[in-house]
């Protein structure tokens, strides 16, 4: 009970530098943009912001709900792993997908600051084998990114819409980097799932419109989550 009132502080303490990222990075992002663009177009009055402002509920609803999600992938990293530095980056990689989540959603974003680093350390940790080998880790990286770029082009071709950004692309191949490329397909197929649940649900009960931007970066985030943690999911189910 102590732990996980230990847990539950330490989850506040995260929430609140977690919503400062959330909130401050895409609005830094947005103005260097404006910047370069101005610069591009040698125009000064004519580029505006897209950022949408939250009110104070929405505000209220967003630190709740990634005060619940810290508090989680701490309780779940505990009882899936056991070696210390496992249990560190599995947080670590919870926090930042948590955080490209939320951008994602609200601005439809994932910025390179946080998915290219994200990559990274996913290579660099399992040199050591955390959570696979630097082989698997390798071949996830450039898998992830290459199946869904294929994916997207293919789409594009059919279509002439772009279905994926860019930021899908970095953040799957970050997620190869730290899972292995043998979780991508099930991650992939988790998160399309996921996708097109929460597609169905807005056009029927919230009238959206059938071609409506859907964010696909929280359905991945979602997903590898589930494979970080699936040991630990499948025995409490059980």
């Amino acid at each position: 009970m102590i732990t996980y009132l230990i847990l539950f502080i330490l989850s506040l303490s995260l929430s609140y530098f977690i919503n400062l990222i959330v909130n401050k990075l895409p609005q830094k992002l947005n103005k260097n943009w404006e910047k370069q663009a101005r610069s591009y177009l040698k125009a000064k009055n004519h580029i505006t912001s897209n950022l949408k402002n939250k009110d104070n509920h929405q505000k209220y609803l967003q630190s709740l709900q990634i005060t619940m999600l810290i508090f989680a992938s701490l309780i779940l990293s505990l009882h899936t792993y056991t070696n210390n530095f496992t249990i560190l980056m599995a947080v670590l990689f919870s926090l930042t997908v948590t955080i490209l989540s939320f951008i994602d959603y609200a601005h439809q974003i994932l910025p390179d600051e946080l998915t290219i680093p994200l990559l990274w350390i996913g290579l660099l940790i399992n040199l050591n084998t955390t959570f696979c080998d630097i082989n698997a880790a390798i071949l996830g990286g450039i898998s992830g990114y290459c199946s869904l770029w294929l994916i997207a082009n293919i789409y594009y071709l059919i279509t002439k819409k772009i279905g994926l950004g860019n930021g899908d692309f970095k953040l799957f191949a970050a997620t190869g980097a730290w899972l292995g490329y043998e979780k991508l397909p099930i991650i992939l197929l988790i998160s399309s799932i996921l996708a097109l649940c929460y597609g169905i649900i807005n056009i029927i009960y919230f009238k959206k419109n059938i071609h409506s931007t859907i964010p696909f970066g929280p359905f991945i985030a979602f997903a590898a989550s589930i494979i970080l943690f699936s040991s630990s999911i499948s025995v409490s189910l059980e």
